[in-house]
């Protein structure tokens, strides 16, 4: 009696089981016929895509086409920020034919293997014709003619694909049918592996989870480090910021005596003993140049400051200045200008002495016999070749400058060559240690050679010598302005001494020191102050002809005590300021200019470039002394 009831439950229970299975495959049955169905419509939506795509690419052929053709025809009419679009849009279109669908549909057809190739030259010349600042006609006329001869071809391409694509989608079409079919037979089998698939399925993604915490931890981690390494920066140009303020100050005292010490009554002994101790600092100091050049540009901090400058004579300045320290060695230093511009050119003077100084003392310090030749070549631009410095206003010419160092040295073998402006690489580090030098120098100069938008290149040959090259595309200054800047302002003869009154504010009591002695022995009258509240209530009294104003001092700072001068509205407010700094990063510079400082120069500070700041801030007035001359 208890079998009956247990055996309706059995029966009922399997009915139900199998109303449910039946119902289950029913289910799974409609919906691989609809998947058939979607598969179908894709396919067909694919055929469309392909089809999009070629006729696309044919409008926007034509459309480029047309716009160069206006181009052609109207040059000084057409915008060539609206060819330079249209022309990338036309190569967005060439590479959606390049991959994906379109090009498996399309790759076995000759059209388009007969074509893509047509249209990749033509985008390759295209580029480089509307990259150039300066689109040539000539150019743009043979553009205009290959896309014509492209035409039928782009044409041929758009009917070709129509054909391929339905030919192709109807295969597909088939083939999806046919695996639809086989794909109801394997139902029941994919239904017994569904659950061993949705637990193979949960345990990876148990798994995924974990690997993501594990990703997220590190990525924490990650971002920590990262911080700790920005931190890391910061603290790093601060501290070479700092360092250079408090290795330039006493290196400011160090080389101002041992000039004044110079110009003293000494013996023999005692010059060649001060010969030594100043070369010693000079080099010390180079070495830091070097250490915060480099610095400043792994930092993205080295900035280039253009200016109208004639090129002969800073490499005649340069020759004068390097002159002795090739003689002293036997050497001849030879310069040749071979081929110097009409007038000035816009460039960075300051870098461009830099790169020229440090070339001629590589040449020197590696050459035993012989002579260092220093050579500027000018020549026009080629098409290739660009301009990176550009002037506020419109100039009339530009010009290919090179500047060569040559050499009678020791050479190079190519291994060297071919690593020389890595950083910190020695060529011979036996010969480097005897002669000095950080290993910097070059690495720098061809740094600084890219940032003006030129390069630095070098040949050798042992035994022989070396050759560094500088190549500069520069800006020339135009016949009318180039005529006016040669003509000098005033003449230079009939100039009175001046005695001006001079304010110096400097917390360093060797460097107010120092400032007084070469000031005084410039004839001028110097009053010390030794913060910049002081200057500012020393200049506010006045009256003084210029301020000397360090950067750091307590109280206020050089440059607070700048602007409240610049802007107390007194008869001081309009004082030449030249700042004084041991810090030598561009920014400090910016800042400088800002707040109202005429001139900034950097410690150490040598007394020709003193008088040079003055000379340029302070003109003299022809045959009239200063206003506040001392008796």
């Amino acid at each position: 009696m208890n079998r009956e009831p247990a055996t309706r439950r059995f029966q009922l229970g399997l009915m139900a089981v199998v109303a449910i299975m039946l119902v289950l495959l029913g289910l799974l049955l409609s919906y691989v016929q609809r998947q058939i169905d979607y598969s179908e419509k894709a396919a067909e939506l694919q055929a469309d895509s392909v089809t999009a795509l070629t006729f696309q690419f044919e409008r926007e052929f034509l459309r480029l086409r047309r716009m160069i053709a206006v181009a052609h025809a109207s040059p000084r009419t057409v915008n060539w920020d609206d060819v330079r679009l249209r022309f990338d849009i036309f190569v967005s279109r060439r590479n959606l034919l390049r991959e994906g669908l379109a090009a498996d549909r399309l790759a076995g057809s000759e059209e388009y293997q007969r074509l893509m190739p047509q249209v990749d030259n033509v985008v390759t010349n295209l580029d480089a014709v509307l990259s150039h600042p300066m689109v040539s006609l000539d150019n743009i006329k043979r553009q205009l003619d290959i896309l014509d001869e492209m035409g039928p071809d782009v044409q041929a391409l758009s009917f070709v694909s129509n054909a391929i694509v339905v030919q192709q989608t109807r295969g597909l079409v088939d083939t999806l049918r046919s695996h639809g079919r086989l794909t109801v037979w394997l139902v029941l089998v994919q239904g017994a592996l569904l659950m061993v698939a949705a637990a193979a399925v949960a345990w990876r993604h148990h798994q995924q989870l974990q690997q993501q915490h594990v990703l997220e931890e590190l990525n924490r981690q990650l971002e920590a480090a990262r911080a700790l390494a920005d931190q890391a920066n910061a603290d790093k140009s601060s501290f070479l910021a700092n360092m250079s303020h408090e290795l330039r100050t006493p290196f400011n005292g160090l080389l101002g005596m041992l000039d004044l010490l110079r110009e003293t009554r000494l013996s023999l002994e005692q010059k060649d003993y001060l010969a030594t101790a100043a070369e010693s600092a000079r080099h010390l100091l180079s070495l830091l140049n070097d250490i915060l050049d480099m610095s400043a540009i792994e930092a993205g901090r080295m900035r280039i400051e253009p200016e109208f400058t004639r090129i002969g004579t800073l490499l005649s300045d340069a020759v004068a200045l390097m002159g002795e320290h090739a003689r002293t060695k036997g050497l001849t230093l030879v310069l040749r200008l071979e081929g110097e511009p009409e007038g000035r050119v816009f460039v960075d003077p300051t870098r461009l002495r830099q790169i020229v100084f440090n070339l001629l003392s590589n040449a020197i310090k590696f050459t035993e016999v012989g002579q260092i030749g220093l050579t500027l070549k000018t020549r026009p631009l080629n098409s290739s070749e660009s301009i990176s410095l550009h002037p506020p206003e419109p100039v009339e010419s530009t010009c290919l400058v090179e500047i060569e160092v040559s050499d009678t040295g020791v050479g190079m073998s190519p291994a060297a060559v071919a690593r020389l402006f890595e950083r910190f690489y020695q060529a011979d580090s036996t010969r480097r240690r005897r002669a000095g030098g950080s290993g910097l120098g070059l690495n720098i100069s061809r740094t600084l050679a890219r940032l003006m938008g030129g390069e630095l290149g070098v040949t050798s040959q042992e035994r022989v010598g070396t050759v560094f090259t500088l190549t500069l595309p520069l800006v020339m200054e135009s016949a009318q302005a180039a005529a006016s800047s040669a003509a000098p302002l005033l003449p230079q003869a009939d100039f009175d001494p001046r005695h001006l009154r001079v304010l110096v504010a400097d917390d360093n009591p060797i460097n107010r020191k120092l400032a007084k002695t070469l000031l005084e022995k410039m004839g001028h009258e110097v009053e010390l102050v030794t913060n910049g509240l002081e200057a500012f209530e020393s200049a506010i009294r006045g009256p003084f002809d210029l301020i000397l104003m360090d950067m750091h001092m307590p109280e206020m700072d050089g440059l607070e005590s700048t602007k409240a001068i610049r802007d107390s509205g007194s008869a001081s407010a309009t004082i030449p300021i030249l700042a004084l700094t041991a810090n030598a990063m561009d920014d400090v510079h910016q800042e400088a200019r800002a707040a109202g400082v005429n001139d900034l120069l950097v410690k150490p500070v040598r007394i020709d470039q003193l008088a040079r700041a003055i000379a340029l801030h302070v003109p003299p007035v022809e045959g009239q002394k200063a206003a506040t001359a001392m008796p």
